[in-house]
């Protein structure tokens, strides 16, 4: 039973400006099973979501059996456009998804099978399973990398040759693993773009050894983030041993390691993320700790949790360091840059009280919300929201965040109870579901005003006639309003920033275009209007009085207009006012035919008095632009 998930959006738009960001749109998605992992990646133009989760659904490929990895693809809007599932009979899940320079991707995962898509030899129990996907999502290759034991995927980063460095946990050795110290080992390896295993490594000693994070810097070397309890084997900095502390490893592309140092109190202290900064580096971590090198913790220390923030510079010395929570318990999970030097943080929390505000779950138990911070340089909180309902809402691991731009995040999580507070959507179930939903900042992305509409500004529709309409696309727009008023002047056909005006033959006047644009964070003002003088005429205006004709054309006018006097009346004066009454020009008659040059004249509707000896004759003739 294998399948994962396709996404398509229920879009809900809140009215209301902040900072902080909103819930925009959210999708549940689950079955009546525990769903697992699920991680996230930009696209392109679109998203690519990977997830773990069993199949009691009718997905596009039934396949598959037991849980399967399944990418599945949506658009900016949250539409389905694509599913994948991959794996075998046995259980398989997702770790991260990446991009390789040639538009294809790395899936690192763990499988527990041995057929299907896995036909590289899996050791035994569960392995790390490396896959590269070409840019349509077919496997280029795949491989099996373990120990006859069970292995853990942490991460997985692109090198520049083009392959991969990836971490995983070990719990034994034989297999790809050379060496062994015991309890839990780290175990890190480099494979070439066509998955050949270059080197491994098993990093830590006899006790507990843990990596969650690895990154290239800014030298092209290896930083790895995790935790270690003993000093000794591959181990030089000094922990509290008994309990882990976080460790900060630096290695070559080699896996030689060049520096390392060791951060924490009496308790338990793990590295979970880190980011390269201009003067150093910042790491966040999960610490129960409050002495050595913690302190500020809100809890009871080997009780609660907090989120830890360190500064840290090049020769790895603390700058500073900040715990953000409650009394209860935090856990970090995802870091990321902003663009005024702060920092973004998410997690989860099962507080109240402290740093914590508007957690929406329940305070009887270890239920908790998705908790997103924002922190400036110094590491001082700017702002913090809680998302989710009166059950638990959690994220896996930070692949399951998606930044979009410093102000727009997707975010993948896992809810067990809906709907309620922010999750407006229902699993459906009893079990952990998928809760996938964006957030943005509506200040920052609020819909700009249209321009005025481009179009005629004068029309005859003695017979029906249409007008197009346009403007250029405003920012921060996902759709636009056209509107024409009067109503009953034309009907409007609008196709996002155009418009096509069907006039009412009956009506004669002054009708007014104009246009909105709308968004998930709102609807703009209306665009300043653009009027057309609509008048029912034909292309010749023929007038007779006795024995003088006079015939004025054409009518609509753009460049010239003649007025044409029969051969009984040659002589006389022409007088042309605007709509205000405001005269415009005058002729006089030269012949049979007097023609006035319009093409300087603004267009819009004018009215003509044609005195001759004999008779006055007048009339109305539109100059339409273009």
């Amino acid at each position: 039973m294998k399948t994962i998930l396709i996404l398509a959006f229920s879009i809900f738009t809140i009215i209301g400006q902040s900072q902080i960001p909103e819930i925009i749109r959210q999708k549940c998605d689950g079955t009546s099973f525990d769903d697992y992992n699920p991680c996230i990646i930009e696209n392109g133009p679109d998203y690519l979501m990977g997830f773990s989760r069993p199949s009691n659904k009718q997905y596009f490929d039934s396949t598959k059996t037991d849980f399967s990895i399944c990418l599945v693809e949506i658009d900016s809007m949250g539409n389905f456009i694509w599913d994948k599932f991959y794996g075998g009979s046995d259980f398989d899940k997702p770790e991260k998804i990446i991009r390789t320079t040639d538009n294809g991707y790395y899936l690192l995962g763990l499988t527990f099978s041995n057929d299907g898509d896995v036909q590289s030899f899996n050791h035994g129990d569960g392995d790390l399973w490396v896959v590269r996907l070409d840019q349509n999502k077919n496997i280029l290759w795949e491989k099996c990398f373990g120990t006859p034991y069970y292995e853990e995927p942490r991460d997985i980063i692109l090198t520049p040759d083009g392959g991969v460095v990836v971490i995983g946990q070990i719990h034994g050795a034989g297999g790809d693993v050379s060496v062994y110290y015991g309890y839990y080992d780290i175990w890190m390896f480099k494979l070439d773009p066509t998955g050949n295993l270059e080197w491994e490594k098993t990093i830590g000693n006899e006790e507990e050894d843990k990596g969650f994070s690895i990154m290239l810097n800014s030298l092209n070397n290896i930083m790895l983030i995790g935790a270690t309890t003993k000093n000794g084997g591959l181990v030089d900095c000094y922990p509290n041993e008994g309990w882990p502390d976080v460790w900060l490893v630096e290695l070559d592309l080699q896996g030689n390691i060049l520096a390392q140092n060791c951060y924490g109190g009496s308790y338990y202290d793990l590295g979970i993320d880190l980011l390269e900064i201009d003067d150093g580096f910042i790491l966040m971590c999960y610490t129960d700790s409050n002495d050595g090198d913690v302190s500020g913790l809100h809890g009871t220390p080997n009780g609660s949790s907090d989120i830890w923030i360190l500064k840290i510079d090049g020769q790895f010395n603390i700058v500073w360091q900040k715990c953000l929570g409650g009394y209860s318990s935090e856990s970090p999970d995802y870091i990321l840059k902003t663009e005024d030097a702060g920092y973004m943080i998410f997690g989860s929390t099962s507080s109240h009280d402290g740093d914590v505000a508007g957690n929406h779950s329940s305070s009887f138990g270890n239920d908790s919300d998705v908790w997103v911070v924002k922190i400036n340089q110094s590491g001082e909180i700017e702002w913090q929201q809680c998302y989710g309902g009166w059950g638990s809402e959690w994220m896996w691991n930070k692949n399951c965040v998606l930044k979009k731009d410093d102000y727009d995040f997707i975010i993948t999580s896992s809810t067990d109870f809906g709907p309620s507070y922010d999750v407006l959507c229902s699993p459906g179930y009893l079990d952990r579901d998928s809760w996938i939903f964006e957030i943005k900042d509506c200040d920052i992305y609020t819909p700009s005003t249209p321009e005025t509409p481009a179009g005629d500004d004068t029309v005859c529709n003695s017979s029906g006639g249409t007008s197009f309409m346009s403007i250029h696309k405003a920012q921060n727009v996902d759709t636009y309003e056209w509107r024409i008023l009067p109503a009953n002047s034309g009907s409007l056909t609008q196709t996002d920033t155009s418009a096509v005006i069907s006039w009412n033959p009956s009506f004669e006047g002054t009708s007014s275009v104009i246009v909105r644009s709308n968004n998930e964070c709102g609807t703009s003002q209306w665009s300043e209007p653009h009027h057309v003088i609509v008048v029912n005429c034909i292309g010749i205006a023929e007038q007779q009085s006795g024995d003088i004709s006079l015939k004025v054309y054409p009518n609509p006018a753009r460049e010239f207009v003649v007025f044409e006097l029969n051969k009984a009346s040659r002589t006389g004066t022409i007088v042309i006012y605007n709509s205000t009454g405001t005269e415009t020009a005058r002729l006089q008659t030269n012949g049979s035919r007097t023609t006035w040059h319009t093409g300087n004249i603004k267009p819009g509707l004018f009215f003509y008095r044609v005195e001759t000896e004999e008779k006055v004759l007048s009339g109305k003739i539109v100059i339409s632009g273009g």
